[in-house]
């Protein structure tokens, strides 16, 4: 093969696209289509997953979680007393480190403010096999009990709060209110484990019963030449090892996943790569459109590549020439399509802007992206082109000229054509049906029923360290002191003090006085809010029994107890619950609270799959200080107008206190929306393509077979026919393949929407309404796209017809 015969076949394959301007555009819009779409879905896995942790053979690096033996997928955190006894057993990790993320308040000459940290092991970051571009990382005396406190941070905080300063090594920062010394400053960019900016020595001791005290997080860097399953295998067996000799351990063992699927969550793992498999189906149809087209090409130039065979041409030479027609369309589509992921990726990137993402998804067009579409647009060629140009060079050349004069031919391949369109109807039925499903969930998410006020209020977030704030009383004096300074505040009508924002707040294992449990873990679990008694004026709840908090729910009174309605129904199943009393926890000397009062339920436009439980308790924050607080304001107006004199408040009553995320309760209730705004715009563009380009597949066909049997059109017309018999023939049969590809799509679709369950709000995977939907647009489109030809089929006038047979 010389280079003369292909560029010569590039230029025979661009004359026969240009000779045919019309078809060759449609070919190309589908491939662009699918090759973009498709390209921009692997972007966004490959960005989030598959290129890993910006680190030295990131590929190496796993998560090591605790997890119930009963409860597969359920991976923990691991206690001090099992990782310790994993570091010391272990013969798989060249090295195995554990951290844990919180967040810090950095006190510097500019006042305080809030960071995310993370307490880790003294060889993380030789584990990570990255080195602080200033000064040192730590050793192993500064995670000793009793060792001065050290800190290492990140190139922002070293801008933030030194300017830059190259002198900066032994200078102190306040972290939590515990000067520390800085000792590193992290390179550009670095933020493990997710977004951080701090980092502080672990001290890790065993507890004095094993299986108390906090969890860590564990990573570990596999040995040269071992592998995830050997890694598995082995942790299962030091975690059997350690059920045999402690009773705390029997009902646990040990997994080992790479670090990202364990750190991100397996359900969010699974639910992208399904997206990436559904987009597949895009460029499916696509290819299968083109296929289409190429077999029409063929069949018209059957007579020419009949009498090239006749004069000695070579067959695969032939072949040859009809893939290289295929590749220039798919390289144009290519080209095209890589425009189009690069609009998916700047959108993707900008609806992911405002959720402060792990620092290691970096979504763009890298070369592994370039070299998956180069992938991409051969396949498609292939898969478009090789089987028409077999076909087409099949038929001798005294067959092709006796189908020519006869006006048709038994490359008609008719079968194959309407098997490729009915699989288009089948794939974009399944799209169809999951875009509908999250089309939905993003009109559920606009107009969901929260249950309380949203308008006008204010949301800022707050936190006291523990060195300042040591005592209930201290903190207690914090919210006196800004609750009177909010008060003054301009724009603000009354504003309250809570431990979480609407409707959120942590879990809490509820029992009721006189009800055990075999065991505390099986107890319900419901919501806690500790507030002050004007959050409810703020959020305009009123009580639908009972009362809310008084003057007199301080603390040292009786602890009382506010629940929403949902609450009050699921557990105490119809009769009242006032004067009942309620445990929030299982730690000991937890206080029993008597229910004082039932406000509305919280979220009542909330997930169908019952994922979600909003049921909430809320307790005085007088009887419940808390160092983290959210300060709810309702306005007289705009409530980001406010926001100077709140941060203002805080600074007057102490200015090492930060406020931070500060934003309207409508625009942080927004925020939480992003998955489905973002996937779900996704998964339109995905379904909307699909849907045309079928339909436009179920034209093409029956329009080309239309033409091609003009002929026999007229045969039948002079043999007495009408034309609506004729139109009712090519709309029969073009249904017929509609239908057929609509039932297995549906059922397709039923397989594959609770995989993508995760990204549903308030829909379920069979909501008879999109499924309707769905199947009417493909019906309809389908019988116009059906009925366009067939009445062009039934306008055929016999005599010409028969003339030019």
């Amino acid at each position: 093969m010389n280079m003369s015969g292909i560029f010569g076949d590039v230029r025979y394959g661009a004359r026969m696209l240009l000779k045919r301007p019309g078809t060759s555009a449609l070919a190309i819009v589908a491939l662009a289509l699918g090759i973009g779409l498709t390209t921009t879905m692997f972007s966004i896995v490959n960005g989030a997953i598959l290129r890993g942790l910006p680190f030295e053979q990131s590929d190496r690096l796993v998560g090591v979680a605790r997890a119930p033996i009963q409860e597969p997928g359920n991976d923990q955190g691991a206690t001090a007393d099992d990782f310790l006894d994993w570091r010391d057993r272990q013969q798989v990790f060249s090295e195995i480190a554990a951290f844990q993320s919180t967040s810090v308040v950095v006190s510097g000459v500019d006042g305080a403010e809030r960071y995310r940290g993370a307490y880790v092991g003294a060889n993380m970051f030789a584990l990570l096999r990255m080195a602080p571009e200033r000064g040192r990382g730590f050793q192993p005396a500064d995670e000793q009990q009793g060792a001065p406190r050290v800190v290492i941070i990140s190139h922002r905080v070293w801008e933030n709060q030194f300017r830059s300063d190259p002198n900066f090594l032994g200078k102190t920062l306040r972290i939590n209110g515990q000067p520390s010394e800085v000792v590193g400053v992290m390179p550009l960019g670095f933020a493990f484990p997710e977004t951080e900016d701090v980092w502080m020595p672990l001290h890790l001791q065993r507890a004095p019963v094993r299986g108390q005290g906090g969890n860590s997080d564990v990573i570990a860097r596999l040995k040269d030449g071992v592998s995830l399953a050997e890694a598995n295998t082995a942790m299962k067996g030091i975690a059997a090892q350690l059920a045999n000799e402690h009773t705390e351990n029997k009902n646990f063992t040990a997994t080992v996943q790479p670090f990202i699927q364990q750190f991100i969550g397996s359900d969010v793992v699974s639910t992208l790569f399904t997206m990436l498999g559904a987009v597949f189906g895009v460029l499916l149809i696509a290819c299968a459109n083109v296929t289409n087209l190429q077999f029409a090409r063929a069949l018209e130039r059957t007579k020419e590549i009949a009498i090239r065979s006749a004069l000695g041409g070579d067959r695969l030479r032939i072949v040859r020439q009809l893939f290289v027609e295929g590749l220039l369309l798919s390289g144009i589509g290519a080209l095209l399509g890589l425009g189009i992921a690069q609009v998916g990726v700047t959108l993707f990137n900008a609806g992911i802007s405002g959720t402060n993402p792990p620092f290691w998804i970096d979504v763009r067009l890298d070369s592994s992206v370039l070299i998956f579409a180069s992938a991409m647009t051969i396949a498609a060629a292939l898969l478009s082109s090789i089987l028409p140009a077999i076909r087409a060079t099949r038929t001798g050349a005294n067959d092709a000229l006796k189908d020519q004069s006869r006006g048709t031919t038994s490359l008609r391949a008719g079968v194959l054509s309407r098997v490729l369109v009915g699989g288009s109807v089948m794939l974009s039925s399944a799209l169809l049906i999951v875009s509908g499903l999250m089309i939905k969930s993003i009109i559920e998410v606009g107009r969901a029923r929260y249950g309380f006020e949203s308008s006008n209020v204010l949301m800022a977030r707050t936190t006291l360290d523990e060195t300042s704030y040591s005592t209930d009383g201290k903190i207690q004096e914090f919210i006196d002191r800004l609750t009177v300074e909010l008060r003054g505040v301009a724009g603000v009508r009354v504003a309250s003090l809570a431990s979480n924002e609407p409707p959120g707040g942590p879990f809490y294992y509820m029992t009721r006085e006189g009800k055990t449990f075999e065991k505390p873990e099986d107890a319900p679990t419901v919501r806690r809010v500790a507030a002050t008694a004007s959050m409810f004026e703020v959020l305009k709840l009123q009580p639908l029994e009972g009362r809310l908090f008084g003057p007199g729910d301080i603390a040292g009174a009786e602890p009382v107890a506010v629940i929403t309605k949902d609450l009050a129904e699921k557990h105490f199943k119809g009769e009242s619950p006032i004067g009942k009393r309620v445990r929030l926890g299982l730690k000991p000397r937890v206080p029993w609270w008597t229910i004082v009062g039932v406000v509305p339920a919280l979220m009542t436009g909330n997930r169908v799959d019952n994922e979600q439980n909003w049921a909430t308790a809320y307790v005085p924050l007088s009887q419940s200080p808390e160092r983290g607080l959210s300060v709810i304001a309702a306005t007289t107006g705009d409530p980001l107008a406010s926001a100077p004199g709140v941060r203002l408040a805080v600074r007057n009553v102490n200015q090492d206190v930060p406020t931070f995320q500060v934003n309207s309760l409508e625009g942080r209730l927004a925020q939480q929306g992003w998955p489905y705004r973002v996937f779900g715009s996704l998964f339109f563009a995905f379904g909307v393509s699909a849907l045309i380009m079928a339909v436009a597949g179920l034209y093409g066909v029956l329009a080309f077979t239309v033409r091609l049997r003009t002929s026999e059109i007229g045969v039948r017309m002079a043999l007495g026919a009408d034309g609506p018999r004729i139109a009712r023939m090519f709309v029969r049969q073009g249904m017929t393949v509609v239908l057929i590809g609509l039932a297995i799509g549906v059922a397709i679709g039923a397989l594959l929407s609770p995989l993508m369950s995760e990204l549903f709000f308030n829909v379920t995977p069979r909501d008879p309404m999109v499924y309707t939907i769905a199947i009417t647009m493909l019906l309809a489109t389908g019988l116009v796209a059906s009925l366009v030809p067939a009445l062009r089929a039934a306008k055929v006038d016999p005599l010409d017809a028969l003339r030019e047979s």
